[in-house]
This record gives structure tokens, sequence and C-alpha cells, in this order.
């Protein structure tokens, strides 16, 4: 049986789903955030991604974090390392038990550091809005 398509196949998706992402020039600090929603509204984080890559030595492991209200209070929800390799890189995709901050506080998931000369890193972060 070949491979179909439905030309106009409903897509569906949670009401107020989000993404942000960030992937910046070389040897600089990944980054995504999403800002604080209206009062009462919280941002669950559902999926987060990470990754890095090098051509050159290898640098210290990395240091990536979810952090609530980082212009305010900066609250750490989680936090793990990221080794960078000499060359090559990796990709971590994590499904999580939806993290869910404080209502009305931005949340931003970055690498604490750039990864040196000649490396990459990346962020991102998917979820909803709820009230």
């Amino acid at each position: 049986m070949g491979a179909t398509t439905q030309e106009f196949a409903l897509q569906i998706a949670k009401p107020g789903n989000w993404a942000a992402y960030d992937r910046p020039a070389a040897n600089t600090q990944a980054s995504c955030t999403k800002a604080a929603g209206a009062a009462g509204v919280k941002h669950v984080v559902t999926t987060l991604w990470y990754g890095a890559t090098s051509i050159g030595a290898a640098t210290a492991n990395s240091v990536v974090e979810l952090v609530e209200d980082v212009a305010g209070a900066a609250t750490v929800l989680f936090q793990l390392n990221c080794f960078i390799p000499a060359t090559g890189g990796n990709l971590i995709v994590m499904p999580l038990h939806y993290i869910q901050p404080t209502a009305a506080k931005s949340l931003t998931w970055r690498f604490t550091a750039a990864g040196g000369a000649n490396s990459n890193e990346f962020v991102a972060m998917f979820g909803f809005s709820t009230k």
C-alpha cells in the first residue's frame, strides 16, 4: 500500500501551545525565553531540547538550566550538565512531566555560558499556557 496524504487534514493542537528556541552564532550562549503571561497564567513546559557541536578542542561540561523570572528573583527549576565533545555533537530531547512554574512569571531555558571557540549551542522548549 502506498503512502497517502490528506489534502485538507485537520491539524490538532492544544489551546495555548507555544515554542521558543535559540541557535546563536559560534561561541555564544544559547538562551530562549517565554515571556511572562497575564495575571494567573502559567506557562507549563512539556519538552526541553538542548545540544551542542564543536570542531575544536573539547570543552568542559556546560550547564543548562530552566529558570523562572530571570529578570527578577531568578529561581532555577531544573538544571543538568551537557558535555560538548571535541568533534561532533549531541542532541538531547527530554519529554517532561509538566514543569509548572509560578503564575505570571517568565521562563528561560539556557546554557549558563558560551561553549568556547568553534562550538555552537542550541536550546528549545515547548509547552502550553493555562490559567
